[in-house]
């Protein structure tokens, strides 16, 4: 049983022990996740000398969940279990990084805003708490003030510069039992809404595999990021829990993976990596998602490195890649995972079949009546659309090619002006002067891919002038009518009107000839 002590410690002390690396941050906590607003409020309470709870320490004599701990001063004496969003918060204030300001009249603080930097009694919280004096010098200036206001203002300034030497009660459990550790920052955390059940799941993976959440799974998320996708580490937990549990081809979701040694954890984690890299590859191979960003859901990766973890090895078929194409398709069209931790369990038991595809698809038919896409849902702004993904790949299986240049929208741009960006075919600025709805400047269907050299060179430039002067195949190949009339800003609503016609029968006859394929039982 640990051995708790009892002690105070001055903010001023917390913030300089963190810094220094004194107190560090085992691999159980989450990163920072505070935003503005809650490092203020904690500030004001302070400021108000109002109860902030208390910080609680483990000094242990061993560390095998340094994880984010260790820094380039020394190894941490102490490692932060609960009050690590308040002191890396304070740590950030006091720094300057996030900009709190203080007025000094009515005692409030902001986060700094442009629009309220005239306001002369309105100061910078840290600038206040180094030089006072300066500050308050500067900011009464040319003021009149009366005497209440000035002994407000004063008082009001000892209160604030007193934040740094608020005390915190600090409880420090003292114990080499790592299990014990664990358990307690787990039921710390349950209890209230702080930590969801895949942090809970990642404090008892440091406990029973030290050092994989740092040295592992932020390693190859960091990876995963350079390669454009930027991943929750939550994704990477679930795919390593449900692959934890598949045993024997069969898939147990009651069976704990938390109850197997560190080297069945790591073979594990060697699987899933392994599939996961194959989702990424398929997603931006076969799928043309090369970015996260254009994922819906990061739920989709999940049933597709599952089905890739199954295969492992052996041989995919254009039948199953046709299938996962369909599934992914119509699930990010549809957003059947978003939210929906029913419909990802469903999924993972589909694949867990002895026929995943058929499964998969049968799911799918569950979930939504027709696979076809019509005109009226080719709607709303572009980069809100669920479409787009598929339109992409629509695009560059069509060969589609930038306007002038002839360069393809699926090549990897080298060069910041190649880039490959949307482009309002008719521009905002045509359409606001003639009065055409905000709602409809960024609609799908006045979208078309171009480098970002031509999106500029194009500029505001009347679609009936600057259209003419492109090769109709290339038109053609984004989709975009050729009939000139359409090209008005008169026509602009026929000429979208007759785009979602083109655009869905291009994702219709996609998604049928992948179901086409999908059909074949061999």
């Amino acid at each position: 049983m640990a051995d708790l002590e009892r002690t105070d410690k001055p903010v001023s002390i917390l913030v300089k022990e963190l810094a220094n690396g004194v107190i560090g941050v085992p691999e159980i906590q989450r990163n920072y996740v505070w935003n503005a607003t809650q490092a203020r409020d904690l500030v004001d309470s302070l400021y108000r000398k109002y109860p902030s709870g208390l910080i609680l320490l483990w000094r242990p004599k061993n560390n095998p969940m340094y994880g984010k701990a260790v820094t380039k001063h020394k190894t941490p004496d102490y490692l932060i279990l609960d009050g690590q969003q308040r002191i890396t918060a304070l740590q950030k204030v006091l720094s300057g990084e996030i900009n709190l300001h203080f007025h000094i009249l009515d005692g409030t603080l902001h986060i700094f805003n442009k629009k309220e930097s005239t306001n002369r009694l309105l100061v910078p919280l840290t600038a206040l708490i180094k030089n006072a004096f300066k500050v308050l010098t500067d900011a009464t200036d040319g003021i009149i003030l009366k005497e209440d206001q000035k002994e407000q203002i004063q008082q009001n300034i000892r209160n604030i510069c007193k934040i740094e030497d608020y005390m915190f009660p600090v409880m420090i459990m003292h114990t080499d039992d790592y299990e014990e550790i664990t358990e307690s920052f787990i039921r710390l955390n349950s209890k209230g809404t702080r930590l969801n059940s895949t942090e809970l799941a990642i404090a008892r993976l440091a406990f029973q595999w030290p050092g994989a959440v740092t040295n592992e799974f932020d390693v190859t998320l960091k990876e995963y990021a350079k390669a454009d996708y930027d991943l929750e580490m939550n994704v990477l937990v679930r795919l390593f829990i449900i692959i934890g549990k598949f045993q024997n081809g069969v898939y147990e979701k009651s069976s704990s993976v938390f109850d197997k040694g560190s080297a069945e954890l790591m073979d594990i984690w060697k699987r899933t990596k392994r599939s996961f890299n194959g989702a990424i590859m398929f997603l931006k191979n076969n799928a043309g998602i090369e970015s996260s960003k254009w994922l819906t859901s990061q739920y989709v990766i999940i049933p597709l490195a599952f089905f890739f973890y199954k295969k492992d090895r052996s041989k995919i078929t254009d039948r199953e890649i046709a299938g996962l194409l369909l599934w992914f398709f119509i699930t990010t069209i549809y957003t059947r995972l978003t939210g929906r931790m029913s419909n990802l369990d469903k999924d993972i038991r589909a694949i867990s079949t002895e026929a995943p595809i058929d499964e998969l698809i049968k799911n799918l038919y569950e979930d939504v009546s027709s696979f076809s896409v019509t005109p009226e849902m080719i709607k709303g702004a572009y980069n809100r659309s669920n479409l787009i993904p598929l339109l992409r790949i629509i695009l560059s299986q069509r060969d589609a090619k930038d306007f002038f240049t002839g360069i393809s929208i699926k090549t990897n741009s080298i060069g910041y002006e190649n880039q490959i960006e949307g482009h309002h075919i008719f521009p905002k600025s045509i359409l606001k002067k003639n009065g055409i709805p905000t709602k409809e400047y960024d609609d799908i269907t006045n979208i078309a891919f171009i480098s970002q050299k031509i999106n500029n060179h194009i500029s505001n430039a009347d679609p009936s002038e600057y259209l003419k002067d492109i090769d109709p195949i290339r038109l053609e190949s984004q989709l975009i009518p050729t009939y000139k009339e359409l090209w008005k800003i008169s026509r602009f609503n026929d000429f979208c009107e007759e785009r979602r016609k083109l655009i869905a029968k291009a994702i219709n006859d996609f998604l049928n000839s992948q179901l086409i394929i999908c059909n074949r039982k061999t």
